[in-house]
């Protein structure tokens, strides 16, 4: 998942979430909800955006969010790649332009990009990682019926 909408701030670290950012994140995670999503945990980048996106997501779907230093806009997409390759059960990020794409074109050999709070959903299986779907925040908030 792409972090919300974020404000502008001195570093690009510290940007925070807009409101409407907080408000369509909480949607995503809603609209994924509706469609049978059920991470067991959210790993997410230390950039401020992104850990208060997780936030939102975590409480909204009731699992636990964690630091992974890795997601970071410029992060190594090839070892994140590999990680996620090793995982035995599900997991979200909550990262950034350009690392999803990277990480989602190392998983799958597929192009993409991501909108704000927009998640790209990919099913490893037998050492094997296929696209399923990806998702604009958009069409994420109609799924469920509650708004932002």
């Amino acid at each position: 998942m792409r972090h919300g909408d974020a404000a502008e701030a001195a570093r690009d670290s510290e940007r925070p979430l807009t409101t409407g950012g907080r408000e369509a994140s909480a949607a995503s995670a809603r609209g994924l909800m509706a469609l049978g999503a059920s991470p067991p945990r959210i790993l997410h980048s230390p950039y401020v955006r992104a850990a208060q996106t997780a936030a939102i997501v975590a409480e909204v779907m009731g699992v636990s969010a964690e630091v992974d230093a890795r997601l970071v806009p410029h992060g190594d997409a090839d070892d994140v790649a590999t990680f996620l390759m090793e995982q035995r059960q599900g997991v979200m990020l909550v990262a950034h332009m350009p690392i999803l794409p990277e990480i989602l074109h190392r998983l799958t050999g597929a192009g993409c990009a991501m909108t704000t709070a927009g998640v790209a959903h990919v099913v490893v299986v037998g050492g094997h990682a296929s696209l399923m779907g990806l998702y604009a925040a958009s069409a994420l908030i109609r799924m469920h019926p509650t708004r932002a």
